[in-house]
């Protein structure tokens, strides 16, 4: 991300940000995270150490330094609206534990921003009706204080953390990821077939083209199923009632 004090680039391991780096690869902060979604422990900038406190929607209400006296301080309202804050100890973390950019005002749910002004996402649903709503834009079908939706897909009851739910979404988050690459790979042999020599018919002509994308979206659903199975078969006591075992 660049802004008029500079470029800082994010780190990540999985779907959580670990480590900020300027252009020159120098270490601008560095964070450790849990095991589930959006759990922040601590960062470590500009050569001080802060520990993160979250309530039960996993929002950022404080840091605090190894002493135990507070660095910032945070409350908000359902739907993300900063109330009050004190502090200025460099931190990216606040609302239901994502990222908050402080040049556009937006929340980043990794597959879409957030405007906690207007209490809705900027960008339609990427799961459109599959997540259970003719409204793409909702922010958790508008009840904040029942559901969080870390991945921007769909509404999550606050029991996320919980292993097999973690599992479920990490599912889908692969989904959208590797649907997404299947796409521009598509469109880069489109192009190159369009303006490349020396292609012979049956590899990349349109057909082919249109074939083996249509080949490689009914693998992404069927990967992510079984991911889901699995999920249900090593990880639920309660299986998904939307993805059985699958012959397993």
């Amino acid at each position: 991300m660049s802004s008029s004090s500079g470029t800082v680039n994010y780190l990540y391991d999985g779907a959580d940000l670990v480590e900020e780096v300027d252009n020159a690869g120098n270490t601008l902060a560095r964070y450790v995270q849990g095991q589930r979604f959006d759990e922040p422990f601590a960062v470590l900038r500009s050569g001080s150490t802060a520990y993160y406190e979250a309530d039960d929607y996993a929002s950022i209400t404080s840091l605090s330094d190894p002493t135990g006296s507070l660095l910032n301080t945070y409350t908000y309202n359902s739907f993300g609206r900063m109330v009050s804050s004190t502090g200025t100890f460099g931190n990216p973390f606040r609302y239901t534990g994502r990222d908050f950019d402080l040049d556009s005002g937006l929340h980043y749910y990794r597959a879409r921003y957030y405007d906690d002004t207007s209490g809705r996402f900027m960008s339609e649903d990427p799961l459109l009706f599959k997540a259970g709503s003719a409204n793409f834009y909702a922010y958790v079908r508008n009840r904040p204080t029942r559901y969080v939706d870390p991945l921007g897909l769909e509404p999550t009851n606050l029991n996320i953390f919980d292993s097999c739910t973690m599992c479920h979404m990490k599912c889908d988050l692969g989904y959208q990821l590797a649907a997404a690459t299947s796409v521009v790979a598509s469109f880069v042999r489109g192009f190159l077939a369009g303006i490349g020599t020396g292609h012979s018919i049956g590899q990349d002509d349109p057909v082919s083209i249109a074939k083996d994308a249509k080949d490689n979206a009914e693998a992404c659903v069927n990967t992510r199923n079984w991911c889901h199975a699995d999920c249900n078969l090593t990880v639920c006591d309660v299986p998904h009632p939307a993805f059985p075992n699958l012959g397993r």
